[in-house]
């Protein structure tokens, strides 16, 4: 059985992913469902059957060097999206009887995610970002074994590059996964066709399709959100029209006249209703906005954006006014 894992390093559990998980344990109902977090008080909303662990209790390597990044950034930011891929293998030692999928708490996936499938393949999958970058919106482990490789690889090449990130070190790894490793594809390609064959395992969203969609953290962008942005993967992609069944729960990515499932939504605008089952007027909504619009980007507002990311930064600010490092890095962007 496989074990869907969410991990959410932090003292509070955010409003987007108890719907989130929510959302996946009524999809989802067979599966175990597990959330490894550091937060005291839990949402009631969360689903009964929900196994909670809090990180202090699972074997995972403590001693690791921190990653040499500003640790202020929202309560140590950096390194908590580090960290939470050390979770992996010790959770799958404790569900061993089967995969386990990571999700990040800002994607979603759908019925159409092809579980049984990725098992059978028996390989680390993953999407990429860049040619050189990858993304932990969904993240496939079948084995304790593949579990464990992966979390030496990831250490590894944070020993070798501590100013690594998730998406960095995810990327510079592939290469030394070699056969046990299969990438998730965004977009069509030679590997992955639409012209004379169908997809059989459907398409994954690294980024690029939420991007699109979704659109970028207003949090992280003084309150202003922006749908229709592109990344590495998606610059030179002519996006297709994208199609949501309410019936079905399926999200779908219309090519040439051929629907292919997209399994999973990768949503960095945290927008509420995307997380939630009963909101199926307002996801349309805003897929036939994207699909209709003509000019490059929609923007929309948050005020709430606006008040954390402003509180975000003056916190680091304030730190620095009294650092002479701060004080010479500023004074070489002149």
């Amino acid at each position: 059985m496989t074990t869907i894992l969410f991990v959410h390093l932090g003292k509070r559990i955010p409003d987007y992913l108890a719907c989130n998980i929510q959302r996946t344990s009524e999809m989802f109902p067979s599966l175990n469902i597990v959330l490894v977090t550091s937060s005291e008080n839990l949402p009631r909303t969360l689903p009964p059957g929900l196994v909670v662990l809090h990180p202090d209790n699972l074997s995972w390597n403590r001693e690791r060097k921190k990653i040499q990044r500003d640790q202020r950034f929202w309560g140590g930011w950096w390194q908590k999206t580090f960290d939470r891929l050390l979770m992996i293998r010790p959770v799958h030692q404790l569900f061993p009887l089967g995969g386990v999928l990571h999700i990040e708490s800002d994607t979603v996936i759908f019925p159409s995610f092809p579980l049984d499938s990725l098992q059978q393949q028996a390989k680390i999958a993953y999407p990429m970002y860049s040619s050189s970058m990858a993304v932990a919106s969904v993240i496939y482990s079948p084995s304790v074994e593949t579990s464990k490789k992966l979390e030496l690889e990831i250490l590894q090449e944070l020993e070798a590059n501590p100013e690594t990130s998730d998406m960095d070190a995810l990327g510079s790894i592939v290469p030394r996964l070699g056969e046990d490793f299969s990438q998730l594809h965004e977009f069509p390609n030679e590997k992955t066709t639409i012209d004379g064959m169908p997809l059989s395992l459907g398409l994954f969203d690294g980024l690029s399709h939420g991007e699109w969609l979704c659109g970028r953290d207003p949090k992280a962008n003084w309150g202003i959100g922006m749908r229709r942005r592109r990344t590495p993967n998606s610059k030179n992609q002519i996006f297709p029209l994208y199609e949501y069944s309410a019936e079905q729960m399926f999200l779908y990515f219309n090519e040439q006249g051929v629907k292919v499932p997209l399994n999973n939504l990768h949503i960095h605008s945290k927008e509420l209703y995307f997380f939630q089952l009963d909101q199926d007027s307002r996801i349309q909504s805003t897929i036939v906005s994207v699909n209709q619009a003509r000019d490059q980007f929609l923007y929309f507002f948050k005020f709430g954006g606006f008040l954390y990311c402003l509180w975000s930064n003056l916190k680091i600010w304030s730190s620095s006014v009294f650092s002479a490092q701060a004080w010479i890095r500023l004074r070489s962007r002149w």
